[in-house]
C-alpha cells in the first residue's frame, strides 16, 4: 500500500523542522523543492505552525541569538533576518533581546569591540 504524497511530504516536512530551528519561509522553498504544489505546501505550513514545530518569532530570537555568539553586529542581523522574509515584528523582537543581551545598539554609536580593537592597533603603530 502507497502513503498518499501529501501525507509523505507531510511527514518529511515535520522531521526537517524538528531536525533543526526552521522558519517559514526555508521550509516552503524545501516543500518546493521536494515538489509540492503551492496548495499542498502551505497546509502543511499551516498544520506544522498550529503544532508549533515551525515559529518564525522563535526562529528570529535563536537566530539572533546564535549570530551574535559568532561576532555578528545587529545590522548584520537584521540583514539576514530580512532576506529570509521574516515578519517586521519578529526581527524587531529579536533585536530588542540583542540588544537587551548587551549588543552594540541598532542605530547607536560605534561598535565596542571595534573600538577596542582599534585601540590595540593604534598602541602597535607608536
Amino acid at each position: 500500500m502507497q502513503v498518499p504524497a501529501f501525507e509523505l511530504l507531510m511527514s518529511r516536512a515535520a522531521r526537517y523542522a524538528a531536525a533543526s530551528e526552521r522558519c517559514t519561509s526555508q521550509l516552503r522553498r524545501k516543500l518546493r523543492d521536494w515538489g509540492a504544489t503551492p496548495a499542498d505546501a502551505e497546509r502543511i505550513l499551516t498544520r506544522l505552525v498550529d503544532e508549533r514545530l515551525v515559529d518564525d518569532a522563535r526562529f528570529a530570537r535563536v537566530y539572533a541569538h546564535s549570530k551574535q555568539r559568532q561576532g555578528w553586529g545587529a545590522l548584520k542581523v537584521r540583514a539576514g533576518l530580512r532576506q529570509l522574509s521574516l515578519p517586521a515584528a519578529a526581527i524587531a523582537a529579536a533585536l530588542a533581546e540583542m540588544a537587551a543581551a548587551g549588543a552594540p545598539e541598532v542605530e547607536g554609536g560605534p561598535d565596542p569591540r571595534l573600538l577596542k580593537a582599534l585601540e590595540q592597533k593604534a598602541r602597535t603603530l607608536k
